[in-house]
């Protein structure tokens, strides 16, 4: 579980990097330049890996049981979680009427997921990435 936990604020804080600390995160790029973006983004992927391997390691309790027709629900959201991720690179008229359209996916996805898992690592890891 402290893998888990250790992936969600390493996620949370490359991602929220460039808000808590504009100009820190301006001072890197202005040393490393496009570099900073590969540091980042090997900071992101090594929040996932811990996330999986945290996951994947982590003996967990059933918190709630998963309804039947769950699995019905997340084939269908996570229809809608692609499609909101796909629109957020399109410059369609459809786009316009979501904000954040792959923000908007992503939280989709998270909720899919808790729909359908309800163990700990579960509930930690997915509820966690959607408070993100």
């Amino acid at each position: 579980m402290t893998l888990i936990v250790l992936g969600l604020l390493l996620w949370s804080a490359a991602h929220m990097f460039k808000r808590i600390a504009p100009g820190a995160r301006d001072a890197l790029t202005e040393q490393i330049g496009d570099g900073s973006k590969g540091l980042f983004a090997l900071l992101i992927l090594g929040s996932v890996v811990l996330l999986v391997v945290g996951y994947r390691s982590t003996d967990t309790d059933l918190i709630y049981a998963t309804p039947t027709w769950g699995v019905h629900l997340n084939n269908l959201l996570m229809f809608f979680a692609i499609a909101l991720f796909g629109l957020a690179n399109s410059k369609g008229r459809a786009r316009s009427f979501f904000r954040h359209p792959m923000l908007l996916g992503f939280a989709t996805w998270t909720v899919a997921h808790l729909i359908v898992n309800g163990d700990t690592a579960s509930v930690v890891m997915f509820g966690g990435l959607l408070l993100w």
